[in-house]
């Protein structure tokens, strides 16, 4: 096995062990330890995978970025689809979850109008909002096993990841809208004007 195709296996893997995590909940609960212990252990490869693909020669590929972008979604779907519903939360906050993710989708149609193709951004608030949702889990787990009261704790927890990716959502939304080429790879807002002026100095060399 060559060393490039690893960080893709390691996210790769991680669709298997949502796949295992939701199978699991079914049968019995989403915060039966296997479960608990498939999630985190989805969740740690999506911290691996990235650096690990910049630092192998030829790791870091397009198929890689869209793996990563898409298992991404499904691992945050399913545990918003069976995490917080069996937690002890406010009415309310369950469909402004739903409300707060939907935006993220919406930035494929913006992507597609504006560029002609669904592409989702890799942005460094991106990856802490999904840390947190996984952090939220874990932490909720924890303290459900210790018979501690963690209605308090999740329900603030929750409003300040709601408000995070709405947050990153409007920030993706922005850069899509006036990025001129899709690049995945755009960490910030603030770095798309240099993206700009790399891809328009790029053309100029071409053209010579």
């Amino acid at each position: 096995m060559k060393a490039r195709h690893i960080p893709n296996m390691l996210t790769f893997s991680r669709l298997l062990f949502t796949i295992a995590f939701v199978a699991i909940s079914i049968i019995d609960s989403p915060f039966h330890p296997a479960a608990m212990l498939c999630f985190f252990v989805g969740g740690m490869t999506d911290l691996i995978d990235g650096p690990l693909a910049r630092k192998i020669k030829g790791g870091a590929t397009d198929l890689g970025a869209n793996l990563d972008a898409n298992i991404d979604l499904v691992m945050v779907a399913a545990g918003v689809a069976l995490i917080i519903p069996a937690m002890n939360i406010w009415p309310l906050l369950f469909p402004a979850v739903l409300v707060a993710l939907g935006l993220k989708f919406t930035t494929g149609i913006t992507s597609k109008i504006q560029h002609g193709k669904v592409f989702y951004t890799h942005t460094v608030l991106g990856k802490v909002v999904i840390m947190l949702l996984f952090l939220g889990a874990n932490i909720y787990f924890i303290l459900h096993t210790a018979g501690l009261n963690a209605g308090s704790f999740l329900n603030w927890y929750l409003v300040v990841c709601i408000a995070m990716v709405v947050v990153h959502c409007l920030e993706e939304h922005l850069i899509v809208a006036k990025i001129e080429y899709p690049e995945k790879n755009t960490k910030t807002i603030f770095h798309v004007k240099g993206l700009n002026e790399k891809y328009h100095a790029t053309r100029a060399g071409d053209e010579k």
